[in-house]
C-alpha cells in the first residue's frame, strides 16, 4: 500500500534508548510517510530519506556518499526501497558529512558498466563529453545502488532559502484560509507525470484521443508523484478534503507542446491554480524563447479562466555528463519565469526555483547519481520530495 503511515509517537521518540522503543521507531522508516517526507531539507535539525549513491570511478575508486549536513546521529540507513537496514560499523562509517562504505559493506556500488554504454544511433543524444560512450538510461533498475539516510544535525543550511509565494496568489490563499474548494491543475512533462516515483498514481489525459490513462507504479517505498504529495499535504495542513488535483502533464513534451494543448487539456478543468513545469526536454532553449511559450500557455488558460492563478516551476538539474545537458540553459529559463512574475502584473504569478535548489545541493556536494531516478533527467524519490517541498513552501506551508 501507498498509504501514508503515522510517525512514531513522541513518547517512542523520547524513549529511543530502550531497545523496544528504538525498534518501534525504526519500524516506521520503511515506507512513505507524508509528514516526514515533506519536512523541508533546508529547515530544522532532521533530514529524512536523503539518498546517496556510491559510484565507481575510472580508476576503480569509489566516490563516498556526501550528505547535505554532517550527521550528529544516524536514525536509519536503508536500501532505496527502505527494506534493507544497513548497520554503522559493519556497512558504513561516518566521516564529517560523508557516509563511507566499509571494506566488507553490503551497500552496493553503481558500476561504470551500468552507468554508460557505447554510443550508437539510439543513444547519441546522451553522448558523454569527450568519449565514445553515452549515458545508459536506467529506470527502477539503477535505484538499487542508492541508499536512503535519515539523520539529525546541528549545522545550518548553506544553500538557497526559497521564499513563500502565497502573497502573489491572493485567491488561492483566501480559498485555503476559508476552506473553500480549490482545484489544482498540473501541466508539464514526465517529471510532472511522476515518472520514477515509486508510488506514482496519476491519471493522465491523452491529448490525441482525449481519453484518460492511469499511470501506476507500485513498489516500495510507495512515494507518490509530487502533484499528489502537494495535494495531500495541503489537505493535511488546512484540514479539509476540498483540495483536488488534475494532472495534465505528458512525458517527452516541451513548452511548445504546452502552448499547443493548453486550451484542450487545461481549460476544460477550470483550475483555480495552474502549476506549470516544463524545461527538461528543451534544456538548451533560450530563456527568451522559453518565456514566450510559457506566457502563451498562461494567456490561453487565463482567457477562458480569468480567476486562475499560476505557479511556475523551474527544472531540476539533469545529468551534465551528457553533452546535450552540459550546454543547458535551465538557469536562464528560471530567470525568465521571474521576469514573467515581475512584468505580468495582470496575472497572479508565483515562481518555484527548483533549479536553484538542485544547484545548491550540487554545490553542497550532491551528485546527479544521488538524486536521479533514471540516470539522465528524472528525479528519484528524494528528488520528487524536494520538488514537493519547494512547491509546498511556495504555497505557504
Amino acid at each position: 500500500g501507498g498509504a501514508a503511515v503515522d510517525g512514531p509517537s513522541s513518547a517512542a521518540s523520547a524513549a529511543g534508548t530502550s531497545t523496544t522503543s528504538q525498534q518501534a521507531l525504526d519500524g516506521n522508516f520503511d515506507r512513505f510517510d507524508l509528514e516526514r517526507f515533506t519536512r523541508k531539507i533546508w529547515e530544522g535539525d532532521t533530514v529524512y530519506f536523503e539518498t546517496v549513491c556510491f559510484m565507481e570511478q575510472e580508476d576503480g575508486s569509489i566516490v563516498s556518499g556526501t550528505l547535505l549536513y554532517a550527521p550528529d546521529k544516524i536514525l536509519s540507513v536503508r536500501s532505496h526501497n527502505l527494506q534493507t537496514v544497513y548497520e554503522e560499523g559493519r556497512d558504513y562509517t561516518i566521516s564529517g558529512n560523508r557516509l563511507v562504505r566499509t571494506e566488507n559493506s553490503r551497500i552496493p556500488v553503481f558500476p561504470l558498466s551500468e552507468y554508460r554504454e557505447p554510443t550508437n544511433g539510439n543513444n547519441a543524444w546522451l553522448k558523454i563529453t569527450g568519449t565514445d560512450q553515452s549515458l545508459r538510461v536506467n529506470g527502477a533498475g539503477r535505484l538499487v545502488y542508492q541508499v536512503a539516510v535519515c539523520y539529525t544535525h546541528s549545522d545550518g543550511w548553506k544553500g538557497i532559502r526559497p521564499e513563500s509565494q502565497i502573497d502573489s496568489l491572493p485567491k488561492t490563499a483566501a480559498k485555503l484560509a476559508n476552506k473553500e474548494k480549490l482545484k489544482l491543475a498540473f501541466y508539464g512533462d514526465s517529471i510532472t507525470v511522476g515518472m520514477e516515483a515509486s508510488g506514482q498514481n496519476e491519471t493522465l489525459m491523452n491529448p490525441d484521443t482525449m481519453t484518460e490513462t492511469e499511470m501506476i507504479s507500485g513498489r516500495s517505498p510507495y512515494t507518490p508523484a509530487w502533484p499528489e504529495i502537494v495535494t495531500k499535504k495541503l489537505q493535511s495542513v488546512y484540514g479539509y478534503t476540498g483540495i483536488t488535483r488534475v494532472n495534465r502533464a505528458i512525458g517527452g513534451t516541451t513548452s511548445v507542446w504546452g502552448k499547443q494543448n493548453a486550451d484542450k487539456l487545461v481549460n476544460p478543468e477550470k483550475p483555480d491554480l495552474t502549476v506549470i513545469a516544463f524545461g527538461m526536454n528543451e534544456a538548451v532553449s533560450s530563456g527568451e524563447a522559453f518565456r514566450a511559450n510559457i506566457e502563451e500557455i498562461m494567456d490561453t488558460i487565463h482567457a477562458k479562466n480569468p480567476d486562475t492563478e499560476f505557479l511556475l516551476v523551474s527544472c531540476m538539474m539533469p545529468n551534465c555528463d551528457a553533452e546535450t545537458f552540459a550546454q543547458n540553459r535551465l538557469k536562464e529559463q528560471e530567470e525568465a519565469l521571474y521576469a514573467i512574475q515581475k512584468e505580468r502584473t495582470d496575472l497572479a504569478v508565483g515562481v518555484v526555483p527548483v533549479h536553484s535548489m538542485f544547484l545548491s545541493m550540487q554545490e553542497l556536494g550532491k551528485r546527479h547519481t544521488d538524486y536521479s531516478g533514471n540516470n539522465v533527467n528524472h528525479p528519484n524519490d528524494f528528488g520528487v520530495i524536494v520538488y514537493a517541498q519547494m512547491i509546498l513552501n511556495a504555497l505557504g506551508c
